[in-house]
């Protein structure tokens, strides 16, 4: 078994203790915890698509930039053409030539 698999358990547990400990010091900090830990997750949540196609993008443009040594001695019709089979989608706003 992974470490991974065999620690999920124990920090569950801890994250229990943890919750238990807080609720024993201070009912009311901890709801306040819980309250600004569920705004974080729903703001994390929301913005996550936005996120992902950003990096993506990121990925993409770096991917650009490694095939522009490799397809620099080729002429601009068969770049790109290479570009077009190796880029599902162009990214917007950005001039490839």
């Amino acid at each position: 078994m992974t470490p991974i698999v065999l620690g999920v358990p124990s920090q569950f547990f801890i994250a229990i203790a943890s919750l238990g400990v807080m609720i024993f010091y201070s009912l009311q900090l901890t709801i306040a915890f819980l309250m600004a830990f569920l705004l974080i997750a729903a703001v994390n949540l929301l913005f996550l698509p936005t996120l992902q196609q950003k990096t993506r993008a990121q990925i993409v443009l770096g991917a650009i930039l490694i095939l522009d040594e490799s397809t620099a001695a080729l002429d601009p019709i068969i770049e790109a053409e290479v570009l077009d089979n190796i880029i599902p989608q162009k990214i917007p706003n950005h001039n490839y030539n």
